[in-house]
């Protein structure tokens, strides 16, 4: 789904795409580079552009508070989203691209009077994303040092591999070095990540196991943040592949330590957002 500014619906092309471009740049915090093309109300096509647009995780693609007014919105034979590479944070994250055909939008206001422009029916599509090892290795370690910061603990470096364990699921061990004052040590981490139909990731199996007096003090700091994740499914917030189902899909790790994953989708039932 996608942000619009308050106010009027739009009811031609060219006001779509200065309401997308509008709601677009609040909500990245940036510009977006966006083409929206075709003849009102069936439009061809819609591309987002991505690529080196810093964005935020913590507000990027925020779920809606509950809907109070739809009203039907445009079609489009193709969107096309992608990102070579993104950038999340401060950070490359992994060259993404996501295309999905014959949508049908419809036009929705939640309770705090935000407008967004969500799928309503979706033909189907392809999802590809790939991270070399290099930059797994960067996402990781910003992400645990988040973790460590609020014990005090400073961590200096941190790795992951991966090992494929099943048609959807990878297998992670995950070393990380970390001190605290003059003391130092190493934790290890391991755990099992699935992504199941509805392109929700499940984490299974996860432990923390520390070595050295500042490695046990952070994996016991770090144990019930995993407990956490593994307590429910992590979803794509607010984003059109919430009304997606998953029909083919591989996860494929190289010698190298990069990731790459390859998605055949599916329409799926309405997902509700907002409701």
């Amino acid at each position: 789904m996608f942000p619009l500014p308050a106010g009027d619906w739009p009811s031609s092309v060219e006001q779509l795409r200065r309401q997308l471009f509008e709601g677009l740049r609040d909500m990245l915090r940036s510009p977006p580079r966006l083409v929206v093309t075709g003849e009102w109300p069936v439009l061809s096509e819609l591309t987002l552009d991505l690529g080196g647009v810093r964005i935020d995780p913590a507000t990027a693609w925020v779920r809606p508070r509950p809907v109070v007014e739809r009203q039907e919105g445009p079609g489009c034979r193709r969107v096309r989203i992608f990102g070579a590479p993104l950038r999340w944070g401060d950070l490359d994250g992994p060259h993404f691209e996501l295309e999905v055909s014959d949508l049908q939008f419809e036009f929705a206001r939640d309770e705090a009077g935000h407008g967004w422009l969500m799928p309503a029916k979706v033909g189907g599509g392809s999802m590809h994303a790939r991270i070399t090892g290099s930059g797994l290795d960067r996402l990781f370690l910003e992400a645990v040092r988040q973790l460590a910061q609020a014990q005090g603990i400073t961590v200096d470096e941190a790795g992951i591999r991966l090992e494929p364990a099943g048609p959807n699921a990878i297998r992670f061990v995950a070393r990380i070095g970390a001190r605290k004052a003059f003391l130092k040590g190493r934790v290890r981490l391991t755990g099992l990540a699935e992504i199941g139909s509805a392109l929700e990731l499940r984490l299974r199996e996860l432990r923390c196991e520390g070595e050295g007096a500042i490695g046990g003090i952070g994996a016991r700091a770090i144990q019930p943040h995993l407990d956490r994740l593994g307590q429910r499914p992590l979803r794509f917030p607010g984003s059109l592949m919430s009304d997606l189902r998953l029909q083919e899909f591989e996860l494929r790790p190289d010698a190298g330590g990069a990731l790459e994953l390859v998605a055949r989708l599916g329409p799926g039932p309405r997902c509700g957002c907002g409701e």
